[in-house]
């Protein structure tokens, strides 16, 4: 797995992926069901831990953990992921109510049923491939302001599938329904003669056919069947296409999603 500092056991006896200081934090997000105007101060620590995190499903984040608030015992609630690098974006949230070990029950005064496992619906805008610092916060559900917890994580988002491209000066889609047009750029020669070259824009296709269910990308079309189409970019700098004035332009970009 992609992503790991280093390993080590929690208190409770299960690997956990770390770690670094707790750092205080100042993030938004207007649309989730608590807005952070600023993180509170450093000993406003959840217990609990993210245990594991994945980058082999298709939405590239799977994580898991145990979360509580001792102070109120019996209390379930919800923990909610954030992209702690430049961008803070939200990643999603999963709800702590999974039966655990014994162990998590004694620091949390009760039963223990404070386990998270799940996937995460990433934003598209973050699945870049890069290496993102995973933050997470428990909320209770009686309303209590947000906690952070005790660690974070690393992962690399990327989708979990890659797909199968190829890019030809001005190519036709192989295979309408089985490859998409994914990008459009880069002048390339079409012809050369004697009576002079035309020239065309290289045409990257990708076969989806075998793509995940819930796998997403920017494509240069709308999605065959079987496909959504989530939102349109009327202007997209990866969809360019030639002009009537043999000007280069952008065009329209679609990010789609497998059904």
């Amino acid at each position: 797995m992609k992503g790991v500092e280093k390993i080590k056991l929690s208190r409770c006896g299960f690997k956990i992926i770390v770690l670094e200081e707790i750092s205080v934090m100042k993030i938004a997000y207007v649309g989730c069901a608590v807005v952070f105007a600023s993180f509170l101060s450093s000993n406003a620590l959840a217990e609990g831990w993210i245990g594991s995190t994945s980058n082999t499903y298709t939405d590239g984040a799977h994580i898991e953990g145990w979360a509580c608030n001792p102070a109120t015992p019996g209390v379930s609630g919800w923990v909610h992921f954030w992209s702690g690098s430049a961008d803070n974006k939200f990643l999603g949230a999963l709800h702590a109510n999974i039966p655990r070990e014994q162990a998590v029950g004694n620091i949390c005064g009760d039963s223990g049923v404070h386990g998270f496992s799940g996937t995460l619906d990433v934003p598209y805008a973050e699945r870049d491939g890069k290496r993102h610092k995973i933050v997470a916060y428990f909320i209770n559900e009686n309303g209590q302001p947000p906690l952070l917890l005790q660690n974070h994580a690393y992962m690399w988002l990327d989708g979990g599938y890659t797909l199968q491209t190829r890019t030809e000066c001005n190519g036709a889609n192989p295979a309408p329904g089985h490859w998409v047009k994914k990008a459009v750029g880069g002048k390339c020669t079409l012809h050369s003669s004697v009576g002079g070259i035309t020239w065309a824009l290289n045409t990257t296709h990708a076969f989806i056919s075998n793509a995940p269910s819930g796998y997403q990308l920017e494509a240069c079309e709308p999605g065959p069947a079987g496909w959504t189409t989530l939102s349109t970019n009327p202007s997209s700098s990866n969809c360019m296409r030639i002009d009537p004035y043999a000007n280069i332009v952008t065009s329209p970009s679609y990010i789609i999603k497998k059904n």
